[in-house]
């Protein structure tokens, strides 16, 4: 049956296991593996710190939406499960906020692709570094309207390169390991080592960002309340391992100042460790795992964006789906959003852009995931399930977790993600908020 699905794409659009462990592979691991050693640099050990907390934090998120999910399976994720807890209007912003992020996350990712081929297409002109993104955006969304299953069985083998190229060179580069190359910046001699964990751990959780991508297309998964968590705790457990040897192995492999001064730490590893023009195959291989991470995000925000609009929290123009069943309106929306974004990335210093872009990504992130994890608590006291059950345990640190997370961040990175949530007024004031004041006149009235 697994073989069936694999070849034959087209005539089966519900996800089986591996493609949808795929997809939580695929949505995490992506830009954030080949961009964060970079930033991370200056780090030294904390960054080694801030990979396992941030992993432990996914962790107990990815708990959280096992538990969710095994309650609610139903397409679209987080709003899906604030709504049962909290209303339509905080399932609206949550839902909304989501999108947003998905979306933002994709341009991020499209960036560091045409970053990662560099080496190989040589340094062009600005306009010519945005015609090629906008291509790879057309191409994406192009094979996500051809429905799940085709996005998922792509998904498949970009994640079987994903996972041979991020275990082969971190392998190849232990062999190299020089721990005197893992030291602090000069800069950052002098800051407490607790906010130094603090701020690695902020910039690490963006690369974990998606453990929840596997509850987004959950009315296309086969036996979801089985799949799913499954899907959610394997995929992100082989992520933990995955980014804790690559980050260990290139922070050793590489000097710190010649690593927070490259914008292709794998490129630079790979000619570390082989010589030679292997760089260009690398590069081309790195390339393919940001495309396959974009692929996780268009494919979650057309299912999330469809979600929202089958539980009539959207304009019920994302509802529409092609002979495919690809919900093509929020598909082609998501994507028109990513547009100006992939305009601002342009810079002489990419990386300068996309850090600030996952600063307020990820503090956005986590304030959908606090809503997740309250509504979770809600459920929880419904069931009357004793204070000390694993899940109120799981959902209490995962709760201490994002209340850390934000700790760490400055205010004005805050402000700029609440400004995600806020972005959603004109949507709920200009047509949700008077149709849910109308349905609650009805209801009244019956």
């Amino acid at each position: 049956m697994i073989h069936v699905r694999l070849l034959r794409p087209r005539m089966q659009q519900k996800i089986g296991l591996f493609a949808l462990t795929s997809i939580v592979i695929g949505s995490q691991v992506g830009s954030g593996v080949f961009m964060l050693p970079q930033l991370l640099a200056p780090f030294g050990a904390f960054a080694i710190a801030g990979w396992v907390l941030s992993g432990l934090g996914a962790l107990c998120l990815a708990m959280v939406f096992v538990g969710l999910v095994k309650r609610y399976p139903k397409t679209g994720g987080p709003h899906a499960y604030v709504q049962q807890a909290f209303g339509d209007t905080a399932a609206f912003f949550t839902g909304w906020t989501y999108w947003v992020v998905s979306s933002l996350s994709s341009a991020t990712v499209i960036a560091a692709t045409i970053t990662y081929l560099t080496p190989i297409i040589g340094i062009q002109s600005p306009i010519t570094f945005v015609s090629y993104e906008l291509f790879l955006l057309f191409m994406i969304t192009c094979l996500n309207l051809r429905g799940v299953g085709s996005a998922s069985f792509v998904e498949i083998l970009l994640g079987a390169i994903k996972l041979i190229t991020l275990f082969a060179i971190p392998v190849a580069g232990l062999m190299l390991f020089n721990v005197e190359h893992i030291s602090i910046a000069p800069i950052m001699v002098d800051t407490p080592s607790w906010q130094l964990i603090g701020k690695a751990s902020a910039l690490t959780l963006w690369a974990f960002l998606g453990v929840e991508a596997a509850t987004a297309p959950a009315g296309s998964v086969h036996n979801p309340t089985w799949t799913i968590p499954v899907a959610i705790i394997g995929g992100t457990g082989c992520v933990i391992i995955l980014y804790l040897l690559n980050s260990i192995s290139i922070m050793g492999l590489i000097d710190r100042v010649d690593l927070t001064n490259t914008q292709t730490p794998y490129v630079l590893a790979t000619q570390v460790i082989f010589g030679g023009n292997w760089h260009l195959m690398i590069a081309g291989f790195a390339a393919l795992v940001c495309l396959s991470n974009l692929n996780a995000w268009i494919l979650t925000s057309g299912q999330v964006a469809l979600g929202i609009a089958d539980d009539n929290l959207m304009p019920p123009l994302f509802k529409k789906k092609n002979r495919h069943g690809a919900p093509y309106w929020g598909l082609i929306i998501s994507s028109a959003i990513m547009v100006p974004f992939i305009i601002l990335t342009i810079d002489d210093n990419i990386s300068r852009q996309i850090f600030s872009i996952i600063s307020m990504s990820v503090q956005a992130s986590i304030m959908i995931y606090l809503a997740c994890i309250a509504s979770y608590i809600v459920l929880l006291r419904r069931e009357h399930q004793v204070w000390y059950h694993f899940e109120y345990i799981v959902a209490v640190l995962a709760l201490l977790f994002c209340l850390g997370m934000m700790a760490s961040e400055e205010i004005k990175t805050l402000g700029y993600a609440a400004l995600f949530v806020l972005s959603g007024l004109p949507v709920y004031y200009g047509w949700l908020h008077q149709r849910l004041k109308n349905r609650t006149r009805l209801d009244n009235e019956v």
